[in-house]
């Protein structure tokens, strides 16, 4: 493919709001329509069977040495996804969370908006627990930027997963990370943990 026609696709994607460019020097971006997009045409496949035995194997660890399989699910998910991982129990109100310093370990130009946005969110998180565990129990939703119905934010995606146990609690499932971040992984991270949770 010349050049040209490589100009004249970026042109068209950024004229169909797929990609933007930040400012004159810089490189295309996707946008949130980008990314939604993407998502909304992934296929979400099984993990690996060595990724989907390590979680198994680091959640069944974790839960015996913390003797909580929230504590436990939080930290095994922020290990694997290297974000920040948040797993509450909604009917408490109680929440675990691990990762926080994996999500902030990159040296991004939006750092500083991703870290305003993950604190907020951490500062008001109990306002939306409720909200986020009348999701649909059968499916992940992610939330890509400026789709967060919680609090503004154009920086972080939010991966949301209920989970009904089988004694009938609620509980509710965050990966929070920057908008580009591997999502088939996470995806899959994510509806593989709520299975063993």
């Amino acid at each position: 493919m010349s050049p040209a026609s490589i100009r004249w696709i970026m042109h068209d994607l950024d004229e169909a709001g797929f990609i933007y460019q930040p400012y004159t020097s810089a490189g295309r971006i996707p946008t949130d329509f980008g990314y939604r997009y993407y998502l909304d045409h992934l296929t979400i496949s099984p993990l690996a069977k060595r990724t989907k035995s390590n979680l198994i194997t680091r959640f069944r660890l974790l839960t015996a040495h913390y003797q909580s399989r929230h504590q436990a699910a939080a930290e095994t998910l922020a290990k694997i996804s290297h974000l920040l991982a948040l797993v509450s129990e909604t009917n408490t109100y109680k929440y675990e969370q691990s990762g926080i310093s994996m999500l902030f370990r990159d040296d991004s130009p939006d750092q500083v908006d991703l870290m305003q946005e993950t604190s907020f969110l951490l500062d008001h998180i109990h306002h939306y627990l409720e909200q986020m565990t009348q999701l649909n129990d059968d499916e992940t939703t992610v939330y890509i930027g400026h789709e967060n119905p919680y609090f503004n934010s154009n920086h972080i995606s939010l991966l949301l997963r209920p989970v009904v146990h089988k004694s009938g609690q609620r509980s509710v499932i965050i990966l929070v990370g920057p908008k580009r971040m591997p999502y088939r992984q996470n995806l899959s991270l994510i509806n593989e943990l709520s299975n063993v949770i």
